[in-house]
């Protein structure tokens, strides 16, 4: 394994990365797809009926293809991020996870703003969890963010899957986890009660 501030630079190099992605998707296709989608909200009118319904079908599609890739950006790079804003990247990141089925909650207690870092090793870790939880069909999670002797701690449980057993991450997903905060300084720990619970720290500036 690479020493701290080794990894810690490959992370950051990665995260750069995303985020050049990420904006690129921003000022590229999500441009050209909503320029094309004013262009064809402008002509419509002109058209007879017919031809305004397949404008309609071409704008649905617009829009499913926007979405999509907004989706995409946020993934690579929330834009929250950019301002250290890692409480609404939380937020969103738990409202994308969550549908009819599935419940994702955030609370937040006032906490010190993290690094940069910490917030992007927090971002992803949180992240990693949601993916495991949603892989595995386990439909409950709640998260807290909060102060910590050392910084910011998120705590995270996810509840039983659909025949009661309890969620558990494979050796991968823990040194995933433990990687991406001990690389800025944090570190992690979980308990193995009845319900999963972990907890990540990070440290503020």
């Amino acid at each position: 394994m690479p020493p701290p501030d080794r990894e810690a630079r490959i992370i950051e190099g990665f995260e750069g990365e995303l985020g050049r992605v990420a904006r690129a998707i921003h000022d590229g296709p999500l441009q050209e797809l909503s320029a094309v989608g004013i262009r064809l909200q402008l002509l419509r009118p002109a058209l007879a009926a017919a031809q305004q319904e397949e404008i309609d079908e071409m704008l649905v599609a617009l829009r499913t293809a926007s979405n999509q890739l907004r989706t995409l950006q946020f993934n690579l790079r929330p834009s929250s991020l950019d301002s250290n804003d890692i409480a609404a990247a939380l937020t969103d990141l738990t409202a994308e996870h969550s549908d009819a089925g599935r419940v994702r909650r955030l609370a937040t207690a006032p906490f010190p703003a993290p690094t940069p870092a910490g917030a992007r090793a927090l971002f992803r870790a949180a992240q990693l969890l949601l993916r495991a939880a949603d892989a595995r069909r386990h439909d409950h999670l709640d998260a807290l963010l909060a102060p910590d002797p050392t910084g910011v701690r998120l705590t995270v449980e996810i509840g039983p899957g659909p025949s009661g057993e309890r969620f558990a991450l494979t050796e991968h997903e823990v040194a995933g986890l433990a990687d991406r905060v001990e690389a800025v300084g944090g570190s992690f720990e979980q308990d193995l009660d009845d319900t999963f619970t972990c907890h990540l720290r990070v440290p503020a500036p």
